[in-house]
């Protein structure tokens, strides 16, 4: 029982993350276009290069999140246990 519940669990977290993401890559992009200029050729290739970056970091999210405060002084906090 308690396997099939985590994969459930899993599977929720991922419908989720499917669900999110393209969300929150819209709000960037509007907020690129709006606020700064940017045009399709520009958010495009930062959006790929985020992409790359996510999959460099394969399931190191901590990792990443450290990183981001490092390298740009941007803090953001991780829920659940990775966080």
């Amino acid at each position: 029982m308690k396997v099939l519940a985590g994969r459930k669990r899993a599977e929720a977290v991922s419908k989720a993350a499917d669900d999110i993401v393209p969300q929150v890559y819209a709000a960037i992009a509007i907020a690129l276009h709006r606020e700064y200029g940017w045009g399709y050729t520009r958010i495009n290739r930062a959006f790929a290069r985020s992409q790359e970056i996510w999959e460099s970091f394969n399931g190191r999210m901590d990792e990443m999140v450290k990183m981001c405060e490092e390298e740009t002084g941007i803090s953001l906090e991780l829920g659940g246990k990775n966080g």
